[in-house]
């Protein structure tokens, strides 16, 4: 239950970053390096979580997290580079 609370601040943390990104990149303010923060934050925020609660989370959870620690750094060097 709390991993898919988890999963949905990050999904709405991603879908505010892109609209007031948008916002920003229309007036001409370079985001790349806002949205790489925000990428960063979210596998940094999911790390955390997964060493807090390594024990009270399922096999199948444990490997979700810890396959989609990757993408999110990937998206973030990304969005940086």
């Amino acid at each position: 239950m709390m991993l898919t609370r988890v999963a949905w601040l990050l999904v709405a943390v991603w879908l505010l970053s892109i609209v007031f990104g948008w916002e920003l990149l229309q007036r001409g303010v370079n985001t790349s390096y806002i949205l790489s923060a925000v990428f960063l934050a979210a596998s940094v925020g999911m790390g955390i979580y997964l060493g807090c609660k390594w024990q009270a989370l399922t096999k199948t959870e444990r490997w979700g997290i810890i396959l989609s620690l990757p993408v999110w750094l990937l998206l973030a060097y990304s969005f940086y580079r």
